[in-house]
């Protein structure tokens, strides 16, 4: 006799899909699995050997394509059913009752995806059939998000123009409140007690105004990069939607490992070579999929060029809607029902068996010891959020191991602060509000240099690890003086 699927075994199978899917995989394949070698495949040869970013558990499961069980999109691994079958699983505990059904939904839907696999080809999902935020994206007045395209220059010039943020910084036209950069600093410290290490920089596009730390510290980007490639594909490449657009979706959607590596062996890497040109990154960022050797300074700087794809005329099927609902994002889930989101984060937790392991487990030490190239810990989160003040483009990354474990669905660990990175924009938007009557009109006149706008910098200081208590007035030394 069949039997029916419960609940639990979908958010089983769910969750042990997001243990991979969120994280990258040794990026090996043959010719077969790749279609031949492709431009991409020559680059990473050429460059420096370097290890997975994602932890040995991603490493070692199986690719999607090798774990179909069923055509039907509602099949379980025997496994899944067996246990469905049993009395112990049949029984609903009190955690289980308490899923929403939209959660329900939700991680069916990444069930079918990571058991089904991805496939080349055009998107088959119809619209209709996505998550309401995906149907009714864009939330936001999007020729209004238009006009701050021409001003991302300047905005890359800011970001060039941050001088020692090692102390919570504050730069450009409008300095924050003492209340918003204490709330920030708090948030952050708690994220990093247990000898953690983190980098986060906003810029808020309507006052060329933000704040910045630690941004000259390099991270693994983990599957942040996803956002930055297939959008740099279709910038450069519109049609490909119509050709490969469900591997473009599963990999924005859910994080699909396979199918990001499968688009990056047939399109090579140099849509992300020129975009990185172009925004003053390092061109060896377009080596791998998941770059260990950068900053969240250069992540901004490439979400600048991802700012204009999504609000510019080469997204010909309104792709930008699936950037609105994406996987395991701490600024989705805490924002997401305030304002319109576009965003792409990254996980890693570090454990070798992540399925099974304690969720209350501590990673070996090495796991988290700051050093980005074997730090096999990650909670990332970058993207635009669009609040009825304007919108501000933002990365934070850190060292915090993060995973969705079997049967459990742990709470992000960005969540505060990016409910402080909120506020403090709110802060900064609410005063730009107050001087604008005297503010220029243009988006692109608001800041005449990168170097005008460095003068207004604020720090806090800090020690290595945490940012302390106590804060001081805006410093009126340059950027390159330390605060």
């Amino acid at each position: 006799m069949q039997v029916r699927p419960s609940i639990k075994a979908y958010v089983a199978a769910a969750l042990t899909a997001l243990c991979v899917c969120g994280c990258a995989v040794q990026e090996t394949a043959s010719p077969a699995q790749t279609g031949g070698e492709s431009s991409l495949s020559r680059e990473v040869s050429s460059a420096p050997v370097q290890s997975s970013p994602e932890s040995s558990a991603a490493s070692s499961a199986p690719k999607p394509e090798s774990s179909i069980v069923s055509a039907s999109s509602s099949s379980l691994p025997e496994s899944s059913a067996e246990q469905s079958a049993s009395p112990e699983e049949s029984e609903t505990s009190e955690e289980e009752e308490s899923i929403p059904p939209e959660m329900a939904a939700r991680l069916k839907a990444y069930f079918d995806s990571y058991y089904s696999g991805s496939a080349p080809g055009p998107i088959t999902v119809p619209r209709e059939q996505e998550t309401e935020t995906i149907q009714n994206a864009p939330a936001y007045d999007r020729e209004e998000a238009r006009r701050y395209i021409d001003s991302m220059p300047q905005v890359r010039a800011l970001v060039d123009s941050i001088g020692d943020d090692s102390t919570l910084t504050a730069f450009g036209r409008i300095t924050p409140s003492s209340k918003s950069m204490v709330q920030l600093r708090g948030a952050m410290n708690r994220l990093m007690s247990g000898r953690h290490s983190m980098s986060l920089i906003m810029v808020d596009l309507r006052t060329m105004s933000g704040v910045s730390y630690n941004t000259s510290q390099i991270f693994c980007t983990q599957s942040t990069m996803k956002a930055v490639w297939v959008s740099a594909l279709l910038d450069q490449n519109p049609d490909a939607v119509y050709q490969n657009g469900r591997y473009m979706r599963d990999a924005i959607l859910y994080s699909n490992n396979d199918a990001y590596y499968d688009l990056r062996m047939m399109y090579g890497g140099s849509y992300v070579y020129n975009w990185c040109l172009e925004t003053g990154v390092g061109v060896d960022m377009s080596y791998n999929g998941y770059p260990r050797g950068h900053t969240s300074a250069d992540m901004l700087k490439l979400w600048t060029k991802v700012y204009g794809f999504l609000n510019g005329d080469n997204d010909k099927t309104n792709f930008a809607a699936y950037f609105s609902d994406t996987t395991a994002s701490a600024t989705r889930d805490t924002l997401g029902d305030r304002c319109p989101v576009q965003t792409k984060a990254g996980w890693a937790n570090g454990f070798s068996e992540e399925l099974y392991y304690p969720f209350e487990g501590t990673p070996s030490p090495e796991f988290i010891n700051g050093n980005p190239w074997d730090d096999e810990c990650a909670a990332n989160d970058a993207g635009v959020v669009y609040t009825k003040q304007g919108p501000y483009l933002f990365v934070i990354y850190s060292d915090v191991p993060y995973g969705l474990f079997l049967n459990r669905i742990p709470d992000n660990p960005l969540s505060e602060v990016v409910e402080s990175l909120y506020a403090l924009q709110q802060d900064i938007a609410g005063q730009w509000k107050e001087e604008e009557s005297s503010a220029p009109e243009s988006a692109s006149s608001e800041i005449s240099s990168a170097e005008s706008s460095a003068e207004e910098q604020a720090s806090v200081p800090s020690s290595p690890g945490s940012i302390p208590e106590t804060a001081v007035e805006p410093s009126e030394k340059g950027a390159d003086e330390e605060g």
